[in-house]
């Protein structure tokens, strides 16, 4: 006769839950890092870069749509669109 043997149990990881503006906050900041070509010189720029900030230091309580979006190559002034379409990224206008 064999007995079982007690497998031992396991820690459950424990996950911070995240309130729904901080879900949401961090969901822009992965959005907004995402780097596009501009429409003037062609390198890639992320909506931080054109304004001059980083990720880490955005404050989510501050609006992105207030300053003007500057290349940092070529200087060109951009503006932020979003699709019509579901499925497709923002893109530099």
């Amino acid at each position: 006769m064999s007995e079982k043997k007690k497998e031992p149990e396991r820690a459950q990881p424990q996950y911070r839950k995240e309130s729904t503006v901080e879900s949401q906050a961090e969901y822009l900041r992965r959005e907004y890092s995402l780097q596009q070509p501009c429409p003037g010189c062609g390198k890639k720029v992320s909506r931080f870069e054109a304004h001059g900030i980083t990720a880490e230091s955005w404050d989510p309580k501050t609006s992105l749509y207030e300053t003007p979006n500057i290349c940092p190559h070529c200087q060109r002034e951009l503006r932020f669109l979003l699709p019509i379409f579901k499925g497709m990224a923002w893109h530099w206008g």
